[in-house]
């Protein structure tokens, strides 16, 4: 099977979308049965750093950077090129550019959460984006969701049916490898993005308490620097020398940053899958995360579960955790057992099933 994806997710330098689709793509390069082109003209990607060690099989088009207008140009031109000389195609996200170029050719989209629909008003193009993802998934030959929480949503906010959406989970790509210990004491972990769902602000006055009476830094990852109003919110409550901040970091050293930390807090209120929570289990942190969307799907038994919206469930929850060793072992134990339902590999020969499918219909 010839299968196309194309350059969406990896005008990004790095993110969870790109990273699923490197591990899903590589995968299926390695298959006999298997020809996977990513036709894109510049990528600062992480994860085609090395393209030909990691896809031996792909068509790789350069490194560098481009806008999307020019990303965009010419990859139309390479589908018209094309003529249809591929069995299957999977945008690697939802602006639907080439639907006029396909010729036929059915392609499978997929659907990692339903945050611009659920939580519009934290985001300036939510209308727009929500139209187009609609109009991907409703002509979609196949539709892959990536938790049932994620199917649920999509079933019950677009009305696509039940046998048109497969779920298929994301594996982890992290392991701790004895990387030296970060230099900032003891502290709490969050990752990823500060949005209005993601409940940055709120857990942060909740654990205010915490992390002065515990003597605790909270070590924030990735998301950009902080907002000016995310640094007035930090000088309110008198954390400057609590709050810390680093910018995106290698996964050697973002290994290291869940492996040493007391806890991995997740406040968000809605993710698609959560794939933090695998990292933290690979690496042996324990976790304390929010009781909504797909994360008890996901976490199981592993993490500790709090209310997002209730401040006193946050505090009790990580304090509980920061006071009891035996418990953080237990939830240590438990996350690497729970790590073991979740595979790239899986994941890989999921999805190439469901290629099939599309194919034949």
């Amino acid at each position: 099977m010839r299968i196309l994806y194309d350059y969406q997710c990896f005008t990004q330098p790095s993110g969870g979308v790109s990273r699923y689709f490197s591990e899903i793509g590589r995968r299926i390069a390695l298959r006999p049965d298997a020809q996977v082109d990513i036709p894109v003209l510049f990528s600062s990607n992480v994860y085609l750093d090395h393209p030909r060690k990691l896809f031996p099989k792909l068509q790789f088009h350069g490194r560098g950077f481009v806008t999307n207008l020019v990303h965009r140009s010419y990859m139309r031109r390479y589908l018209a090129a094309s003529k249809g000389g591929y069995d299957l195609f999977h945008p690697t996200y939802y602006d639907g550019y080439f639907l006029p170029y396909l010729a036929g050719t059915p392609y499978v989209v997929t659907v990692h959460d339903m945050i611009h629909e659920l939580f519009a008003r934290s985001f300036d193009d939510a209308q727009r984006a929500s139209a187009e993802k609609r109009r991907l998934v409703e002509q979609a030959a196949r539709v892959i969701a990536v938790s049932e929480n994620t199917k649920n949503d999509l079933m019950k906010v677009f009305a696509i049916p039940d046998e048109k959406i497969a779920v298929v989970y994301h594996g982890n790509s992290l392991r701790y490898d004895n990387e030296e210990p970060p230099a900032f004491g003891d502290y709490l972990l969050y990752i990823g993005a500060r949005n209005r769902y993601k409940n940055f602000a709120f857990m942060l006055e909740a654990l205010r308490g915490i992390l002065k009476g515990f003597g605790l830094r909270l070590v924030c990852v990735g998301g950009g620097a902080f907002l000016p109003e995310e640094r007035t919110l930090i000088r309110r409550l008198g954390l400057e020398r609590e709050v810390a901040h680093t910018s995106v970091v290698s996964d050697g050293r973002l290994a290291s940053l869940y492996h040493h930390a007391a806890v991995f807090v997740y406040p968000s209120l809605y993710e698609g899958f959560g794939i933090p929570l695998l990292e933290a289990f690979g690496c042996g942190c324990p976790v304390a995360a929010s009781s909504r969307s797909s994360l008890p799907e996901v976490g199981g038994d592993g993490a500790d579960y709090f209310d997002p919206e209730d401040a006193e469930s946050i505090r009790t929850t990580v304090a509980r955790l920061l006071d009891d060793k035996a418990r953080r072992e237990s939830l240590v134990a438990r996350g690497s057992r729970r790590l073991r339902r979740f595979s790239w590999d899986e994941a890989a020969r999921r999805t190439y099933e469901i290629y099939e499918g599309a194919v034949s219909r």
